[in-house]
């Protein structure tokens, strides 16, 4: 995704999109941001 670090992935679930960060050496996921789809990526 262009303008967030390599790590960074998204997921939509129903109307809600949630960007999340994986650290895989620590084996942790950080959630990062949860919006409705409509205001996601404003």
């Amino acid at each position: 995704m262009e303008g967030y670090p390599s790590n960074t992935y998204r997921l939509r679930i129903g109307k809600y999109r949630v960007l999340y960060a994986v650290d895989n050496e620590n084996k942790k996921v950080r959630i990062t941001s949860v919006q409705h789809i409509g205001n996601a990526y404003k």
